[in-house]
């Protein structure tokens, strides 16, 4: 709008009206307002004068990815022409590995994160909400933990005679090591097929890997 400018505007997001900001609100005013709404945590907002009246950049920091548009009320917005509107400068991107969940009871306190990548550290973090909002991130300790299983079983596992009292087994490590490096093979033999003495003195070998591997 054109000067002289005076009144209130109001913004809304996910369903929330902030308090009405004056006209020619401070930048620590109008993060302060967003921030008061459940739905946004952290934003950092710019301000810059213009011919006109104001524009206020605001950067999502915790809301992750391509979230909604806010809305803006300005119809107690007095002066020539005076006139409101909220554009998308640039869209966010969800990064790489990241999710999200929401839990909707607070009888609720554990959680398990499925389909993440096996062997690949994740860092991992939490807030509360309430009816004022959304508190700060507590990171999980320790802060940085990778899925790991047991490795699958080695393959093409065969045995050579090699003298009167001696028998050499060979084989190729296992296709998924469980998201942990191998480190070691246990070999077990036994005159029983259901290794009934696997358990007995000379009846089990435990190899330990050093800088290559053992085949």
């Amino acid at each position: 709008g054109l000067q002289p400018l005076s009144g209130t505007l109001q913004l809304s997001f996910g369903g929330e009206k902030t308090e009405p900001l004056p006209y020619n609100a401070d930048k620590t005013a109008m993060k302060d307002a967003l921030e008061s709404l459940k739905g946004i945590g952290e934003v950092i907002v710019t301000r810059y004068d213009n011919s006109n009246g104001h524009n206020y950049f605001v950067t999502f920091l915790t809301e992750l990815g391509n979230i909604e548009l806010m809305s803006v009320d300005y119809s107690q917005l007095t002066g020539p022409n005076a006139k409101a509107r909220v554009a998308t400068i640039e869209d966010g991107q969800l990064p790489s590995n990241f999710g999200r969940k929401s839990i909707g009871s607070s009888l609720i306190n554990e959680y398990t994160i499925r389909d993440l990548q096996n062997g690949t550290p994740y860092y991992i973090r939490i807030r509360a909400r309430n009816s004022e909002g959304l508190g700060g991130y507590t990171t999980a300790m320790p802060a940085l933990l990778a899925p790991k299983e047991q490795p699958s079983t080695p393959s093409n596992v065969q045995m050579f005679n090699l003298d009167d009292d001696s028998i050499m087994i060979t084989w190729q490590a296992p296709e998924n090591d469980g998201g942990s490096p191998v480190n070691r093979y246990l070999i077990q033999w036994d005159t029983d097929e259901e290794f009934s003495n696997a358990s007995s003195p000379n009846f089990h070998k435990e190899l330990f890997l050093t800088t290559k591997d053992v085949t």
